[in-house]
């Protein structure tokens, strides 16, 4: 859910990755002006702009909307195979 954890894990990021700016971040997304104040204040926003987002910010949706990174390359590659034996 969007809000405000979502929004400081925003900001974290922006500083990691040189983002001066909410507003900066919403132009390398190709976002509207305001839409890192409507994550903060958990309005909707889509999901094709949440990925732009995190795309800029290189990290994932589900790190920003609560906090789980994605398995890495490799361990997405052994759970998927795990997951293939236990289907066939």
């Amino acid at each position: 859910m969007l809000g405000e954890e979502a929004y400081l894990r925003i900001q974290e990021l922006k500083k990691i990755n040189g983002i001066p700016s909410d507003r900066e971040l919403e132009r390398k997304a190709g976002a509207t002006n305001g839409t890192i104040r409507n994550i903060r204040n958990g309005t909707k926003v889509s999901s094709v702009t949440l990925t732009a987002i995190a795309e800029v910010l290189h990290t994932t949706t589900g790190y920003i909307i609560n906090g789980v990174e994605a398995p890495q390359e490799n361990e997405a590659s052994e759970m998927d195979a795990y997951v293939g034996k236990l289907v066939n």
